[in-house]
């Protein structure tokens, strides 16, 4: 890991009501992940010029989620860990793979390329608004081509956050 990230990106939920969070690089919104129903698990990630991607859960016993063009039916990707797994591994199109490992009690996830480089880490800082830091550690070609990559990594770790605070509030 490097000394210093390359861009920090930090999404934030502005307001407590609503379940829309903003994806802000030097106070510029790039991103947005919404759900469009209140306890909904389905969200929508979007960006400025109109892309948007759709994140829908599968399974019970494994999580898995599928990424798809909203509007679209099929998914192109999917992400798939099991119950108690601290790794991942994001299925990309082309056979192309992203791997990620979790750290268990420090609510952080790191994301690497099929090389092994360290792409980004996700970091959710606890506070009384939601606040996940993205720190891009590598430039890489499948940001280009695959710009929701780091949405994803911001909206697993808002679902673990509501996954836990569920087993809290119990």
């Amino acid at each position: 890991m490097k000394a210093e990230p390359i861009k920090t990106f930090i999404m934030t939920r502005p307001s407590f009501i609503r379940d829309k969070y903003e994806l802000r690089l030097n106070d510029a919104q790039v991103a947005e992940l919404q759900y469009p129903k209140w306890y909904s698990e389905r969200a929508v990630a979007s960006l400025p010029n109109g892309k948007k991607w759709e994140f829908i859960p599968r399974g019970i016993f494994k999580s898995r989620y599928d990424i798809r063009e909203h509007g679209y039916e099929n998914p192109f990707a999917s992400i798939e860990s099991y119950f108690f797994s601290q790794k991942a591994a994001v299925k990309l199109p082309k056979g192309k793979e992203v791997e990620v490992k979790s750290k268990f009690f420090k609510a952080e996830m790191d994301y690497y390329d099929p090389k092994g480089q360290q792409l980004f880490t996700v970091k959710r800082k606890f506070s009384l608004r939601d606040r996940i830091i993205v720190s891009v550690w590598e430039e890489s070609p499948l940001f280009e081509e695959y710009p929701w990559l780091i949405i994803l990594g911001c909206y697993l770790s808002v679902q673990d956050s509501k996954h836990s605070a569920a087993f809290v509030h119990s």
